[in-house]
């Protein structure tokens, strides 16, 4: 009898220690989930960056690269709804997601489409080379997709 009682206690205490480890394996993958999503934003802010350059005149204009530019914005944008599991929140680590994006979850699809709509729009334009008209439009999609997005589901950096 007491061979059993031995032997279920220790069973019991090998069942809380496998729950802490999925516990705390949850909160290693929420981690690895917000690092994968700064990354992700991070490229797009990198290819936002280099057309930023030729905008303020610290590189020369080239459509081809805006075009490479854009074109990876529009294939990241894709991905955003993803980037934002259940629990990948200021709870599971160091992020400036705010709580607001799974509170309002279809707003937030939302921006992130129009990400891809107009970073499409910038793509169609810089193809066709006018200087202006690929500046206007690479605006339009920082203020309109990026910027939104950022001003409702973004904390500021401290």
């Amino acid at each position: 009898m007491r061979r059993i009682i031995e032997t279920a206690c220790l069973a019991g205490a090998f069942g809380v220690a496998l729950a802490g480890v999925a516990v705390q394996g949850q909160a290693a993958d929420m981690a690895k989930a917000i690092e994968y999503r700064q990354n992700v934003m991070k490229s797009i802010g990198s290819n936002v960056d280099n057309i930023v350059l030729m905008i303020k005149g610290q590189v020369p204009f080239n459509a081809q690269h805006v075009v490479v530019f854009a074109e990876d914005i529009n294939n990241l944008s894709k991905l955003i709804p993803d980037l934002v599991p259940p629990g990948s929140g200021p709870e599971a680590g160091d992020t400036r997601a705010k709580p607001e994006i799974w509170q309002k979850m279809d707003e937030f699809k939302a921006d992130a489409e129009k990400l891809t709509t107009e970073s499409a729009k910038l793509i169609e334009v810089a193809k066709g080379g006018d200087q202006a008209a690929t500046f206007q439009q690479a605006v339009a999609m920082g203020k309109d997709a990026c910027g939104g997005c950022h001003e409702s589901f973004r904390k500021p950096k401290e």
